[in-house]
């Protein structure tokens, strides 16, 4: 019997699979009667190959501030959503009386990730794909409307930390201060960021980059509007990074807040 793996997928369609597209893994969870964990997985996924085609994925030196800014809107957006669409599980949940939703096929968005050179957007691609492959196999698909504190969970853990990584790497600030539930970069920080003062040498040189996979808005049009996961031809994992005895993804456990009680941002409310 062919052995299965959980592992990002290498979308290996035409110039798109040349140049080390990828997309989260849905298992064989290609629909989701959850309107909130299909509005998740499609935003992260759009944003994601939205950064990862700009000239920052081709370039060894720290990210722009576009782009910084750009997660950083992110993770606002994602703890907005979570926070407002949680249902505890003493609340009563939202329920139809008559009509019941109809299951949606997830909407995925290849996105460069095997030969991104930029190793902050690696890992941050390699987080948000793990997040939408956990959020595509979670057993709350067959939940309507609202998600449960589980799904926050997995949510507020891996966007933490994601969110951990680029105050510690990218602000330099304390894994003290980033750890603190209130803790979310100001305009001030932003304004203040100049990653040069830091850095080592190394890592502020960079070299001429020569990349035939510099695509067009129009060679993306089909990818920026989604495919349906119901449409995906089958998929593998890139070649030697397959690992079926590790199992499912799982959640990331190594979460660095809790919630949050800033006034000016949404909390998560696990």
């Amino acid at each position: 019997m062919a052995r299965t793996s959980d592992s990002i997928l290498h979308y290996n369609v035409g110039d798109f699979g040349r140049a080390g597209f990828a997309i989260a893994n849905p298992g064989n969870d290609r629909v989701t009667l959850n309107e909130t964990i299909g509005d998740l997985v499609s935003m992260i996924g759009k944003q994601i190959l939205s950064i990862n085609t700009r000239a920052d994925r081709d370039l060894a030196t720290p990210p722009s501030i576009n782009t910084v800014r750009d997660l950083h809107k992110l993770y606002l957006r994602a703890r907005q959503i979570v926070s407002a669409r949680t249902v505890e599980t003493s609340e009563m949940s939202f329920e139809a009386d008559h009509v019941s939703p109809e299951a949606q096929p997830f909407l995925v968005f290849p996105t460069p990730y095997r030969d991104i050179r930029n190793r902050w957007l690696k890992r941050y691609t390699q987080l948000m794909l793990t997040l939408c492959s956990n959020l595509m196999q979670h057993s709350e698909n067959r939940r309507e409307f609202d998600i449960s504190p589980k799904v926050a969970k997995v949510v507020k853990d891996t966007m933490d930390r994601m969110y951990y990584d680029i105050a510690t790497d990218l602000f330099q600030k304390s894994k003290a201060d980033a750890k603190k539930p209130e803790f979310i970069l100001t305009e001030a920080d932003f304004a203040a960021w100049d990653w040069t003062e830091w850095f080592i040498d190394t890592e502020r040189i960079e070299t001429v980059v020569h990349s035939e996979w510099v695509f067009t808005e129009d060679d993306l049009d089909i990818l920026a509007r989604g495919i349906p996961a119901t449409h995906l031809p089958k998929l593998e994992p890139f070649p030697g990074t397959a690992n079926p005895d590790a199992g499912s993804l799982g959640e990331v456990t190594d979460a660095v807040a809790t919630a949050s009680t800033a006034a000016t941002v949404a909390p998560w409310p696990v």
